[in-house]
């Protein structure tokens, strides 16, 4: 700036703030996991209102509740949803193993050019080989072609010697997807070897054979080859540290495998598909559609063929026929594939071709229908890979595409466009609902992806989760361990109740069945379902109203809470003015309108869902399902969850600076300025900030040491404010009249 002052002016120059502002972190991201009729299975779609929710998933399914919490979330002032849709699965770590199925449709051409020769594997990925098994690929009766796969798994050695161990001694191995923290510690002790003094090779991979996990120790000439397990270019073996590395002629080191795939044990269709593709480009080409895998020649034609011979070592894991295939001559032939997504749904579903409405030659309109009702229109498509109206390009788009149908092209040759017509309906769709269990909704997380509740780990501000379709003892312990373990405390669940548990039953439920009291703060459970008016008699039946579990309402409570002031997350979403739920029609179980009843399930720890002469239905109690925690009421919990996540995220610019007097008043100022939000709205114990909140980055923490260890420490205490959940009144007569009278007596006759 010194160098524009050339003559005398008045200039302006901004400062960037000199406390740094913590921004508050989200407090109602609402995850849940459920059926629905259509939609992506095992994959979370954000949902930010119930025309969202239901272009994606379909409205009102008779299978499952979690639409109607859905529902009651977004009625009650939810506004962000994450949503996982879920099936039965052979594997509840293993998405690939879903039963549901999408319908599917082939469109044929009106006339195509003559085909290419097809050999088609029956086996789907991924594919477990051996190292130099391969595929021999022949064409047009010419020279083989040979496919070889290769890999070997990494490994460290040690010296050759008798080994000079103590008790105690540690050796440190992490194996494959190794990241620091997570290495294996593998420990020597006096009783495992004749003399640990003198240890053998072998008495060496023995110890390291019982303990580690992924990998391996075998012996070859006195000496000790660490391996990992898997075998091909990812497969990784790093020795971190540990006591014993001198002793066993080891350092600190690091072995990649080798090979030409990822792992001989689970060989993925890209690694195949790149290097068929890669071997003879000119003769024949690869591809992977509807779990086949297919080679085809380049050139077509009748004279076309091909062959997977039988010197192929790796065509049984496969599925590889040694039939000789032939090409097709110019003929009708199959262009395009309509897939409907998972589920009956796509049953009903019919396509429709028309010529492009631009009349554009070779182009065409594509029309999904639904009982005769045009569902989806798309305009002015075409075939031609690369092109901004290739249909696939336009009707798979993740964002603006199609939310009913995906399309696979079969060709990929030019203008195969599909005839001109009517044709359906999709047929072989499968809901997948068979055998549903509570391990689809709790899921797991596995090499091919993540089922049930693992799937909302990719939202990283995920706050409330619920598994409202599975009110059982195993899902809430899901919940548990989900919020507990894999969101590190930093996510509240909220837990349904069986149907038609009275008092007595659900405190059963809760304190013994499921064992859920005193498990966790970081959740709540409530009693009795609800019932709402029923949306729809096509689907629920002519009755005014149906049940519902309540989760999903009561997160659209709190998130309707979190909102209705600065820091209102602190409030407890109870009673009247915070806890009432303006989308509901009535309880389950009226007993609860009872006091005894309620006086039962309170003490247990379990909200009443109730209401008062002339008030709205309300949520009568805000306890966690921990009473001796340090915070065991849900505002104060989800208050101090907000707390930390608002400082995690807030303080992040932190990391990597000098530690210096200046660096622990930045973090100090910026918590005092962030608690002093929730202080001056009212929501903590009190509005004096000296006894609100009590912020400390000084020297009694961060001393020498801590800042040679490159760490920085900060105290932040809270005094939350506990609910009012009892009012008492004291009421006695009034005799103030009578004891003036009587003090005015006593004084006349003392004069």
């Amino acid at each position: 700036m010194a160098s524009d002052m050339l003559s005398s002016s008045v200039n302006t120059i901004e400062e960037a703030p000199k406390t740094l502002v913590i921004p508050a972190a989200p407090t109602a991201i609402y995850g849940l996991v459920g059926t629905t009729i259509k939609g992506p299975v095992d994959s979370q779609v954000l949902c930010n209102g119930p025309d969202d929710f239901e272009r994606v998933f379909g409205s009102f399914n008779a299978n499952g509740d979690a639409v109607l919490a859905v529902m009651g979330f977004f009625a009650e002032g939810g506004s962000e949803l994450h949503f996982v849709r879920t099936v039965h699965h052979t594997d509840s770590t293993d998405p690939t193993t879903k039963t549901s199925a999408p319908a599917m449709l082939t469109l044929d051409t009106a006339e195509s050019a003559a085909g290419p020769a097809i050999t088609a594997a029956t086996n789907p990925a991924p594919w477990n080989v051996q190292t130099g098994q391969t595929l021999v690929v022949v064409v047009d009766g010419g020279g083989p072609t040979t496919v070889t796969f290769t890999g070997a798994a990494a490994f460290l050695q040690t010296a050759a010697a008798t080994f000079v161990l103590t008790n105690g001694m540690t050796i440190l191995v992490g194996v494959d997807d190794y990241d620091e923290g997570a290495s294996q510690t593998i420990t020597f002790t006096t009783g495992e070897f004749v003399s640990i003094g003198a240890a053998t090779a072998a008495e060496v991979a023995a110890v390291i054979n019982a303990q580690l996990i992924g990998g391996s120790a075998s012996v070859s000439s006195n000496t000790v080859k660490i391996f990992s397990d898997t075998r091909g270019a990812a497969s990784v073996v790093n020795i971190t540290g540990g006591t014993s590395l001198s002793a066993l002629g080891l350092s600190v080191a690091s072995a990649d495998g080798s090979g030409n795939v990822n792992s001989l044990g689970s060989v993925q269709k890209t690694e195949v598909l790149g290097l068929l593709n890669a071997a003879a480009p000119s003769q024949f080409q690869a591809t992977y559609v509807a779990n086949v895998l297919a080679i085809k020649t380049v050139s077509t034609g009748g004279g076309q063929t091909i062959q997977v011979t039988s010197g192929s070592t790796a065509a049984s894991e496969f599925g590889f026929s040694f039939a000789i295939f032939d090409g097709t001559a110019a003929a009708i032939a199959a262009t395009l594939v309509v897939s409907g997504t998972d589920g009956t749904y796509g049953n009903a579903l019919t396509a429709q071709i028309t010529a492009a409405t631009s009349g554009a030659t070779n182009w065409f309109n594509l029309y999904i229908l639904k009982s005769g009702i045009i569902q989806e229109s798309w305009p002015n498509l075409n075939m031609i890979v690369g092109d901004p109206r290739y249909c696939l390009t336009v009707v798979n788009d993740s964002n603006t595409g199609s939310t009913l149908v995906t399309l696979e092209d079969l060709l990929a040759a030019g203008n195969n466009t599909p005839a001109n017509g009517t044709f359906g309906p999709l047929s072989g769709g499968s809901d997948g609902l068979a055998g549903l269990a509570d391990s689809d909704y709790v899921g797991g997380t596995g090499v091919n992806g993540d089922v049930g509740l693992r799937c909302l780990d990719a939202v990283a501000q995920l706050t409330l989760v619920s598994l409202p379709e599975r009110p059982t003892a195993a899902a809430a312990n899901g919940l548990v361990t989900y919020c507990e373990v894999y969101r590190n405390g930093y996510c509240f669940f909220i837990v349904d109740p069986p149907l038609n548990q009275s008092a007595e039953e659900i405190v059963t439920y809760v304190q013994n069945t499921a064992a859920l009291t005193n498990l966790s703060e970081r959740g709540a459970v409530y009693w009795p379902n609800i019932l709402i008016s029923n949306p729809s008699s096509a689907v629920y039946g002519t009755a005014v109203t149906i049940v519902c579990p309540p989760s999903g309402h009561i997160a659209g409570r709190y998130a309707r809470t979190d909102t209705s002031q600065p820091s209102g997350v602190f409030i407890p979403p109870a009673g009247v003015d915070n806890g009432s739920l303006v989308s509901i029609a009535g309880v389950e179980m009226p007993e609860v309108l009872k006091q005894p009843k309620r006086d039962i399930v309170f003490p247990a720890l379990i909200n009443p869902i109730s209401k008062e002469n002339g008030t709205p239905w309300f949520l009568d109690g805000a306890r966690c399902l921990k009473s001796d925690g340090n915070w065991p009421t849900i505002g104060e919990r989800r208050g101090v969850i907000f707390t930390e996540m608002s400082l995690k995220l807030g303080l992040v610019s932190l990391r990597h600076q000098n530690i210096n007097e200046r660096l622990l008043n930045e973090g100090a100022d910026a918590a005092e300025a962030f608690l002093l939000i929730p202080t001056a709205a009212g929501v903590l114990a009190t509005t004096d900030p000296a006894k609100a909140f009590l912020v400390d980055f000084g020297p009694g923490l961060n001393t020498a040491a801590t800042n040679k260890a490159r760490t920085v420490w900060g105290r932040v205490s809270i005094a939350t404010s506990e609910p009012a959940e009892f009012v008492n009144i004291l009421i006695a007569p009034d005799t103030r009249m009578l004891d003036a009278e009587l003090a005015a007596l006593a004084t006349q006759n003392t004069g």
